[in-house]
């Protein structure tokens, strides 16, 4: 699955771990979870254990800076 694939945004599963977006966005957990901690990325708990759902990383991916050409993001 590729993250930057319309099509494949559709295949993600509707509740998603930590685990599975670090590994679908290839960054590491613990960025996942300061999202989640500074209150970036909505997400539930079901008995004690962290989960995404998908409507919510989708928009949290879309409010993310863009990146632009000739450079890393919009400053």
């Amino acid at each position: 699955m590729a993250p930057d694939s319309t099509t494949a945004t559709t295949d993600l599963p509707s509740v998603m771990t930590v685990g599975e977006i670090a590994s679908y966005l290839g960054l590491n957990r613990k960025t996942i979870y300061a999202a989640i901690e500074a209150g970036e990325l909505p997400a539930i708990r079901i008995r004690g254990r962290i989960r995404i759902l998908r409507g919510s990383l989708l928009r949290w991916l879309h409010a993310q800076d863009r990146v632009t050409p000739g450079g890393e993001n919009g400053g």
